[in-house]
């Protein structure tokens, strides 16, 4: 009897001690309901897809179903395994931000990637979807709250897709079908799919782009990645933009095509 202590926490170190289970794997697809009052919620579903290149880093892109067969990228997550930390780059952003961070322990203070500061009270190991996976319980907190080894954050998964601010939860999480078979490179000196002009503009600008929607939403960001305007404009009309001053401007769409503009009074 003397060695069954021996033989579990041998066990319990096998079963602990398994390989990290990353969030940011191609194919992963996170159902999320968020709550929008008197008893309805909102339901986003979104998927990690194929692998894009940014800055010269190696991303996944993140992509938003808005539709049965309507989807949008969202944003670019990548992930270190080593260091097992996950960064996310919403599609308006010219930088990432640290997401997740596994390897916190009891003490940390955890800064999300809305900018919100938590302590981190628990770290524990649990049978979920399937497998082990670490739990790191961020407080204080009223609902519970933290990370999931493999899944993401315990309320939304990899990236929140809803400015609600109400309590939302992941009501579905699987692995579909391999989406990929080629990757591509989304730079802003890429090929893109929209054009702009005149460049260099001044107070106004018209966009057009080869697929016949009828409108579609754009960001201008400077040269620091800060967002100065959005506006939502129909293919080949111009539109009138805020007064700027001189200088490198880029312009993005919700399907991540960048095209560099100069702005240049006249």
């Amino acid at each position: 009897m003397r060695f069954l202590p021996l033989l579990f926490a041998l066990c319990s170190v096998q079963l602990f001690a398994q390989s990290y289970l990353p969030v940011v794997e191609e194919g992963k697809w996170w159902q999320v309901d968020y709550p929008a009052g008197m008893g309805s919620s909102i339901i986003h579903e979104y998927y990690v897809g194929c692998d894009t290149v940014l800055n010269s880093l190696s991303y996944k892109k993140v992509m938003l179903q808005t539709g049965p067969s309507t989807e949008i990228v969202f944003g670019y997550a990548r992930e270190d395994t080593a260091s097992q930390k996950v960064y996310f780059r919403k599609f308006d952003m010219a930088d990432e931000r640290l997401a997740m961070d596994f390897q916190l322990a009891v003490g940390d203070t955890f800064t999300t990637f809305e900018g919100y500061a938590y302590p981190v009270l628990q770290v524990n190991y649990a049978m979920m979807y399937g497998a082990v996976r670490k739990t790191i319980q961020f407080g204080p907190s009223v609902l519970p709250f933290g990370l999931t080894e493999g899944v993401g954050m315990s309320m939304y998964g990899l990236c929140k897709t809803s400015m609600a601010i109400s309590y939302s939860q992941i009501s579905q999480f699987d692995t579909i079908a391999t989406l990929c078979t080629t990757s591509d490179v989304a730079t802003p000196n890429a090929p893109t799919r929209i054009k702009a002009f005149p460049n260099p503009f001044c107070d106004h600008i018209q966009v057009e782009w080869p697929i016949p929607d009828a409108f579609q939403e754009f960001w201008l960001s400077d040269i620091s990645g800060k967002t100065v305007c959005t506006f939502s404009v129909a293919n080949a009309e111009s539109t009138a933009l805020p007064t700027l001053p001189d200088g490198v401007y880029f312009l993005k769409n919700r399907q991540g095509d960048t095209i560099r503009l100069l702005r240049q009074a006249p």
